[in-house]
């Protein structure tokens, strides 16, 4: 958070700590969100959109139904410009063992 906190003017990015199904609905309902990022079930998504007075000017980035899902960066494959052969084996290895470790449930 501390990052944050350096990073962007105060209150451009914020976090609320608590139940989402206690939390979010009354946040939506007050009109104050202008972007909301969502990882979860698309029902639970689709119930804060309505929730927004003017769902339509939300801007949403959402990852539905998502587990665990991968971000690579684009110079993942250019082995840091070396010219050498990237192991993909290894990097769909890993990425496959990060995903199934702790049985499934990273977040």
């Amino acid at each position: 958070l501390e990052a944050f906190q350096k990073s962007f003017p105060r209150g451009t990015i914020n976090f609320i700590s608590g139940s989402g199904r206690v939390t979010m609905p009354p946040l939506m309902k007050s009109g104050k969100v202008d972007a909301l990022a969502f990882i979860g079930a698309s029902s639970a998504a689709d119930r804060l959109i309505k929730d927004h007075p003017e769902p339509h000017r939300l801007k949403v980035f959402l990852q539905l139904e998502a587990k665990n899902f991968g971000v690579y960066m684009p110079n993942l494959f250019d082995n840091g410009g070396t010219g050498d052969q990237v192991d993909l084996d290894t990097i769909l290895k890993e990425t496959v063992a990060g995903t199934l470790s702790y049985n499934g449930q990273r977040c």
